[in-house]
């Protein structure tokens, strides 16, 4: 079974002193299935890497990865890109399809998870990168079948696990020591 993997799961795995640390480790050394990132996923990856990086927390580096003689933008895109060939990680790019979303006296073309998103924003009141995780879960799923699952250690979206497989069709699960 595959997974979306959001990017709460992929920074703890490099963050030893996270309390999720070897649930999250376990998780990559067992689960076999695809996993899932979108273009959202890339960006808060070199986000959040650049600031854990500029606060000196990547220690200590993981194997495979040395840092002689690169500036802060190469560190980041160095981490980004072991993460990726690391975890295997696909990073599924959907269809370019758009709708109409007709907002007060305008009627706006949006990409097909955007408009997602905004359609279940009310329904499952998160936070916006968090919607939109789910959104391009929700749209990459329809391309790959197999995708039956969000996986995150996000407090927030586990809280509201109901809701999302209901509304989304997609199973949420958070990595625990005996997963």
């Amino acid at each position: 079974m595959s997974s979306y993997i959001d990017t709460s799961i992929i920074l703890a795995r490099y963050l030893p002193s996270d309390p999720k640390f070897q649930a999250v480790d376990s998780f990559f050394k067992k689960s076999s299935g695809a996993r899932y990132i979108s273009e959202i996923s890339i960006l808060e990856l070199y986000c959040v890497f650049s600031r854990i990086l500029r606060a000196g927390m990547l220690k200590p580096l993981p194997p495979g990865i040395s840092f002689e003689d690169l500036s802060v933008e190469e560190k980041v895109t160095v981490v980004v890109e072991h993460a990726i060939r690391t975890w295997r990680l696909r990073i599924a790019a959907t269809e370019r399809s758009y709708l109409k979303l007709p907002v007060g006296k305008q009627t706006l073309q949006i990409g097909h998870e955007l408009f997602e998103a905004i359609r279940v924003s009310a329904k499952l009141g998160l936070k916006t990168l968090d919607t939109l995780h789910l959104a391009y879960a929700s749209t990459i799923r329809e391309l790959e079948p197999d995708l039956q699952t969000f996986t995150t250690l996000d407090k927030e979206i586990t809280a509201r696990r109901e809701e999302i497989e209901k509304e989304m069709h997609i199973k949420v699960l958070e990595p625990t020591l005996s997963s």
